[in-house]
């Protein structure tokens, strides 16, 4: 009787422990909260008293600056018409007018950014010379927090800056704010608790995409000429797709990730971050990219090959008849399949392409469940454990709270989850089982095996229609869905743009059109059609989700083979120069 006693007050002991332990903790995170928002707070206030002596004539012109394309920024610094000064207080006041709307994008702006920008010469050291530039904060800045929307690492300033940003700095460009991310930068739904929620500029009850989701927010409202965020899962041609952007994840070794703040260092394995470029035009993203394929980061970073920016390569695509394969979905139970509205941004890109002169053929990207078994477990190596601990007492969003709780579940319940879902039509559903973690090296070894033999299967298919110059396909199944969506009709549909991670291509987007209302009328008469025919009930609720979205940007993917990131950009342009014609 004794030791049940003492047993149950040792239970109750260590109930109570936690409890308050956790209260305690959620306290101290409520405290760092507040204190990081009043340092926002003030330093808003500075920026916005230093505009106070300006009349409202002065700020209409310098707002009037924001409006211009990078080429005609570029060119009214080279005419003089303009100082970087007024450049940069252009987009400052922008961001203070933007941020009064309630969805910035902004985490915080950059102070030193007035000193810099007096500091460079007037000889034109880049493309970006003088051109204010917005970075996700990822990308450390010396003085400045890397808090992934967790409240756990506010007030927690980097050391020094990253190797992009002393390139940036270099080259002339002036590194002038940070950009928030989706929490923890692992979803697409905007919830931010420090720096405020995020919402797509086209329409505010559908997602914006993410984890990049502040650069694409900020840039399609002109709050920043070009934009640097991150791509691991789609995470910046995902935003830029939903947002109507033109975004470029590279290979990943191409430029460098030296002093990238990563949430993600004890969990995944074989899968590289890369930098993820996003601007309005296919030209602002291959200035960037010539700008930071300089001598100065192939310095700093002796792990990034020096290959400098190809501009013949990227001039000459439409000089010569490329092989470009292209698919319009998956036909997989295993995958979710487009709506009508993307299938048809495909079809008009393929059209664009063959008038262009351009050879197009069918393709099937192989073994398309393989992919996503590959994906999830180098993602979740760890089995989330890394997560559940970065996530511990932090308010969390929809999104999160939903992996949160799919993680928690015993390895048993995953794998019997997944056994039920299979013999359903919501197949594509059926992952739990591949969040379980890899449990030992053993494991970690053969996943990279697994990869590799991956990547060659599909360079053998690649090499076998031609070989490929390049691929387009879509970004995701579907335009930027409601914001009210229940997140197991989010997640399976990356596919489309993880594959190119697992596979290490690079991949780009760019915009082709919106959705019309015949587009959404064909969703509709699809969704009331029979289950079978369409992809099973899970399909059928994709198609639902369509109700809403006439307006919204549909854009498609360009993806060669690596270290081919002037190809792709140069069938960007193509693309992007048509629909202007």
């Amino acid at each position: 009787m004794k030791i049940i006693q003492t047993s149950v007050i040792l239970l109750l002991t260590f109930i109570g422990y936690r409890m308050l332990n956790s209260r305690a903790k959620r306290r101290n995170l409520c405290a760092q909260l507040n204190a990081k928002r009043t340092a926002l707070a003030n330093g808003f206030n500075e920026l916005e008293q230093a505009f106070s002596t300006l009349s409202t004539h002065e700020a209409v012109q310098l707002l009037k600056l924001t409006e211009l394309s990078l080429s005609e920024l570029r060119q009214q610094l080279t005419n003089k018409h303009v100082t970087p000064e007024q450049v940069l207080s252009a987009f400052q006041l922008k961001i203070l007018k933007i941020r009064k709307l309630g969805n910035s994008g902004v985490a915080e702006y950059i102070r030193e950014a007035n000193t810099w920008v007096k500091q460079i010469s007037d000889q034109k050291a880049s493309k970006l010379h003088g051109i204010p530039i917005s970075l996700k904060e990822c990308w450390c800045v010396g003085g400045y927090d890397s808090t992934m929307g967790l409240v756990k690492f506010c007030n927690q300033p980097q050391q020094e800056d990253c190797v992009l940003v002393k390139t940036l700095k270099q080259a002339g460009a002036i590194p002038f704010v940070l950009t928030a991310t989706s929490q923890a930068a692992r979803t697409m739904d905007g919830f931010n608790p420090i720096f405020g929620h995020m919402h797509n500029p086209f329409n505010r009850s559908n997602l914006p995409g993410g984890s990049s989701v502040g650069d694409a927010v900020l840039l399609a409202q002109h709050g920043t000429p070009l934009s640097i965020g991150s791509d691991l899962g789609g995470s910046v041609r995902i935003p830029a797709a939903f947002c109507g952007l033109v975004s470029l994840k590279p290979t990943s070794m191409r430029l460098s990730t030296r002093g990238m703040s990563t949430m993600t260092r004890h969990s995944v394995i074989h899968l590289n971050g890369c930098p993820g470029l996003i601007g309005h035009k296919v030209d602002d993203i291959a200035d960037l990219m010539n700008t930071l394929l300089s001598p100065l980061m192939f310095h700093l970073d002796a792990y990034v090959p020096q290959i400098p920016f190809n501009e013949n390569a990227y001039l000459s695509a439409n000089q010569r008849r490329l092989r470009i394969g292209f698919y319009d979905t998956i036909e997989h139970d295993d995958c979710v399949q487009t709506v009508p509205s993307v299938k048809s941004a495909v079809a008009r890109t393929v059209s664009i392409l063959k008038q262009a002169g351009h050879q197009l053929i069918d393709f099937t990207p192989e073994n398309p469940s393989k992919v996503k078994e590959l994906f999830l477990r180098a993602i979740f190596a760890d089995g989330g454990c890394e997560l559940l601990e970065l996530l511990s007492n932090e308010p969390l969003g929809p999104a999160l709270k939903f992996m949160h709780l799919a993680l928690y579940q015993p390895e048993w319940m995953k794998r019997l989850t997944d056994w039920v879902v299979q013999r359903t039509s919501y197949r594509p559903l059926a992952v739990f089982r591949y969040l379980s973690g890899l449990g030992n090296a053993s494991s970690a070894a053969a996943l990279r095996f697994e990869l590799n033999d991956y990547r060659v299967q599909f360079q053998q298919s690649w090499d076998k229609m031609g070989p490929l110059d390049a691929l387009v396909c879509p970004v995701m199944a579907y335009p930027a869905p409601p914001k009210n969506v229940s997140s197991k009709f989010v997640t399976p549909s990356m596919f489309y743009s993880f594959l190119f991670n697992v596979l290490d291509y690079p991949a780009g987007t760019v915009p082709v059109g919106t959705v019309t209302a015949e587009h959404v009328k064909q969703a509709m008469e699809l969704s009331k059609a029979d289950d079978r025919q369409n992809g099973g009930r899970y399909q059928c609720e994709i198609l639902k989700l369509q109700k809403d979205t006439e307006g919204l940007p549909l854009s498609v993917q360009v993806v060669a083979r690596p270290f081919q990131e002037e190809v792709v950009l140069g069938i960007m342009r193509v693309i992007q120069d048509a629909q202007r014609q």
